[in-house]
């Protein structure tokens, strides 16, 4: 019985996922090319009544085993292939996971001694951060923290590099952004509220739109990278992780390699970003190669049945063989025509024209 696996449109091949390796592709098309010709011929010595149908299944389903093989070598070869940005990424890791030299963990204290003192400043100047964006819309309702001064006293604690200033203002606007109409506004939120080492996916979004119609710009790439490293934009070196991970082929190759040269030095929260989204590529990979594998196998098994060859009767047989027996005809020699001498009749010459039939 027929595996209902097999039952795929001859013309499957369109279907073939991107994700697969050129190499993969490349030696796919070689081998099914030849297995086609081969069983094309085979097909031919059926038809001119040279081989029985069941010899040529039998040689068919040889063909098949050998190139179902050849495609589960294939498909091993290519599980096993681990993407440069993969290997990278796991260096990365086994890296950040060894135990940190003097110097980063003294930064590393700076670090949290900086946050908590920010955290205490912010609950001692609650009250001062308030007298200056809240307000009242009406005489009897209660205060509430109003757009334009968070954004106004953002922006003079940036200026002045007031740290807990510039975070209430952020946690604050970051709660009013869902109830923000304005898709302008809250484009804006997302800008102003961009911490150094944070993610945000709407800023990562944003990123692949501005990121996508320049990526075959030479330069473009390494330098947004050497940028975002330098400033810690977590969201910058995610989105072009991202992109690189999943759509290699956009990606120009030196782009590439620097995407893979900087991996270390990306922000931590980056780096827990690209191993997920390592993670999530690696297994729509493999999704794709196990569809391949048991697609192509079904076709070959399909192919191999030769259901649109069919046995020449006994008279198209015979036929066949007088055709093969009849001797070349001549360029000059008419073909199917024979001249015949026009019959006389009553009244008319005997050497009128004659007829061709």
């Amino acid at each position: 019985m027929l595996n209902p696996r097999s039952k795929l449109p001859i013309d499957w091949e369109s279907t073939i996922p991107e994700k697969l390796s050129g190499e993969l592709k490349s030696a796919w098309e070689a081998r099914s090319t030849e297995f086609r010709k081969r069983r094309e011929d085979l097909a031919q010595l059926v038809r001119e009544g040279e081989m029985t149908l069941k010899a040529a299944r039998q040689r068919a389903a040889e063909l098949a085993d050998e190139l179902a093989s050849a495609v589960e070598t294939l498909i091993q070869k290519e599980k096993a292939r681990t993407p440069i940005l993969s290997r990278k990424l796991a260096e990365a890791r086994r890296s950040k996971a060894r135990p940190s030299t003097t110097e980063e963990a003294q930064k590393k204290t700076v670090e949290l001694l900086m946050h908590n003192l920010t955290e205490l400043q912010i609950a001692n100047r609650k009250e001062e951060f308030e007298a200056k964006t809240f307000v009242k819309s009406s005489a009897n309702s209660n205060p509430a923290p109003s757009l334009e001064k968070l954004f106004a006293v953002l922006e003079d604690a940036t200026e002045s590099g007031d740290a807990p200033a510039i975070e209430w203002c952020r946690r604050n606007l970051e709660r009013l952004r869902d109830f923000v109409p304005d898709e302008a506004v809250r484009d804006r939120i997302d800008i102003v509220c961009d911490r150094p080492g944070v993610l945000n996916r709407r800023l990562i979004r944003k990123y692949h739109e501005a990121i996508a119609p320049r990526l075959q710009e030479q330069g473009f790439v390494e330098a947004l990278l050497e940028k975002a490293v330098e400033v810690s934009d977590a969201n910058a070196f995610a989105a072009i992780f991202e992109i690189a991970r999943k759509s290699p082929d956009s990606v120009r190759p030196e782009s590439l390699e620097c995407v893979a040269a900087v991996i270390e030095r990306a922000p931590d929260p980056a780096i827990r970003f690209a191993l997920r989204t390592d993670r999530e590529a690696s297994a729509e990979e493999a999704a794709c190669v196990d569809h391949f594998l048991e697609s192509s196998l079904a076709w070959v098994e399909r192919t191999a049945m030769l259901e649109d060859v069919r046995q020449p009767t006994e008279a198209e047989a015979r036929r066949l063989e007088r055709l093969a027996a009849m001797p070349p005809q001549a360029i000059d020699e008419p073909i199917g025509l024979s001249v015949l001498a026009r019959p006389a009749y009553p009244g008319t010459a005997e050497n009128s024209p004659a007829d061709v039939s």
